[in-house]
């Protein structure tokens, strides 16, 4: 599973759900807006952002910018 990604306008914003992203093994979030407005200003909360469970593996999350290991 693919979320987001490094190229421009790859990311998505994700906010004020009651679940952002569901992980499972090898998957990749990068270049997203999770938990905040569209700017990336203000906070817009989930009540899990981000999850994973025992066991899942191989997974890749992103820093803030849109370039690997950032």
């Amino acid at each position: 599973m693919t979320v987001g990604g490094t190229e421009s306008g790859a990311g998505n914003l994700i906010s004020g759900n009651s679940q952002g992203i569901r992980g499972g093994d090898q998957s990749t979030i990068q270049g997203n807006r999770i938990g905040t407005d569209a700017s990336g200003t203000y906070a817009v909360g989930h009540v899990i952002g981000v999850l994973y469970q025992d066991g899942e593996s191989d997974n890749l999350i992103g820093g803030r910018r849109r370039q690997p290991g950032t």
